[in-house]
């Protein structure tokens, strides 16, 4: 007995009309394959969530894929990304966007990319990108690792303390007690007439490894002088921590010889597009300074500006030529001094923002900020100074211009 399985009376009727077991056979089939694909899927996202996947990526070398991912969750530049491929290609860097997460890492192998930029000879351009790059990076690592309280300082940190005549003196946090903050404080600091009263207040700024810079007030509760090594200065704790604006770049703190003079706007310089003033075939500079130099201090300084700590009561508003022979510039920097304060040693802090400053010595100044580079002794520039009483005034003494002429000392150098 044999079985008709057409199902229509033509063998074209037979096979335009499917049978439902057919239709129902292929849907399983789809449906089969579908949950398939998304249970290895979900195998593949599961396993990614696993601490060895983890591992594996992070310890694998960044490619540009990674750079990309990274830029574009961070909102990074185009010219920011191509020198972070080139610096993370530089060292082997680790995947990017997992050592991103360690500010200890990010700068060693920066200062590996720093020099190697440097030793390949890359133009000031980038390397001044480079730079704002790593600052970049500081401020997404600190968005992650805000810190709530002084109990989470750890100890070794150097604590700014901003005295009530605004002087600043570095205090090291020597231990980190779950009752006070002990810090070793200079003894000539101990013996100035500057020294804080037993639970008076202290006002606190430091710089977090993650980069964000901290404000904070405690109490001061005793000085320890049990220890013949150091004296310690014992505060309380607070949970009271303001997180300081960020600056356009990192701010260094310094005590280094620097020299000034007075600057002025040369009225020869036009800048009109590429036509400017020539004298001589030579190329005009915006401005001339003078060739009298006074050696003064430079207490802290940043790409944008620096603060020094002079005899001289020079008012705000006025134009200043700088010289940092210790960090290999071998060029003036234009200032614009913007305040001017008096401490408590009789002295004047000038805050100066920089108006004329090369990419070069700008990079300069980077280096020094992230500490890639040491310091020189400025011997030629010091001696120079230093020949001539007349070249390092005292407050009793009136400075004079190149010229030789007397200036009002009250009112610019």
């Amino acid at each position: 007995m044999g079985f008709d399985l057409q199902y229509g009376t033509t063998p074209l009727s037979a096979r335009q009309n499917m049978p439902l077991g057919s239709f129902l056979l292929i849907l399983f089939i789809i449906f089969a394959l579908i949950a398939l694909i998304g249970l290895i899927v979900k195998k593949y996202l599961d396993y990614r969530k696993t601490p060895e996947y983890q591992q594996k990526e992070a310890e694998r070398i960044t490619n540009y894929r990674d750079v990309e991912k990274f830029c574009k969750d961070n909102n990074i530049s185009d010219n920011e990304k191509k020198i972070l491929f080139a610096a993370c290609q530089a060292v082997n860097l680790q995947n990017i966007n997992y050592i991103s997460k360690n500010y200890t890492d990010i700068k060693n192998r920066f200062r590996e990319a720093y020099f190697y930029l440097t030793d390949n000879n890359f133009p000031d351009e980038d390397i001044s990108t480079f730079f704002a790059l790593l600052y970049t990076l500081e401020k997404i690592i600190a968005r992650d690792k805000y810190i709530d309280t002084t109990k989470k300082i750890q100890p070794g940190a150097s604590c700014l303390c901003i005295l009530t005549s605004s002087s600043i003196i570095a205090f090291k946090l020597l231990e980190n007690t779950k009752d006070a903050l002990i810090f070793e404080i200079p003894q000539a600091f101990y013996e100035s007439h500057d020294k804080p009263k037993t639970m008076e207040k202290l006002q606190f700024s430091f710089n977090h490894h993650a980069g964000l810079t901290y404000f904070f007030v405690t109490r001061l509760i005793r000085y320890d002088l049990s220890d013949a090594k150091c004296i310690k200065l014992i505060s309380s704790h607070t949970d009271k921590l303001i997180v300081q604006v960020q600056r356009n770049s990192r701010r260094h703190f310094i005590q280094d010889k620097c020299f000034i003079s007075s600057a002025k706007k040369n009225p020869l310089y036009k800048d009109k597009g590429d036509k400017k003033s020539r004298k001589n075939g030579i190329k005009e500079k915006p401005f001339i300074s003078s060739q009298k130099i006074f050696a003064s201090k430079l207490s802290n300084i940043s790409a944008g500006g620096c603060c020094i700590h002079t005899n001289l009561p020079i008012k705000e508003g006025q134009y200043i030529s700088l010289i940092f022979p210790t960090l290999k510039i071998n060029e003036r920097i234009i200032g614009i001094i913007k305040k001017t304060r008096k401490l408590s040693d009789g002295k004047f802090a000038l805050h100066i923002q920089f108006v004329y400053i090369t990419t070069k010595a700008r990079n300069r100044i980077y280096a020094c900020v992230y500490e890639y580079d040491k310091p020189v002794e400025p011997k030629d520039v010091i001696e120079k100074a230093e020949d001539s009483g007349k070249n390092i005034p005292t407050l009793q003494e009136e400075p004079t211009d190149a010229s030789g002429t007397n200036v009002d000392s009250s009112s610019e150098i």
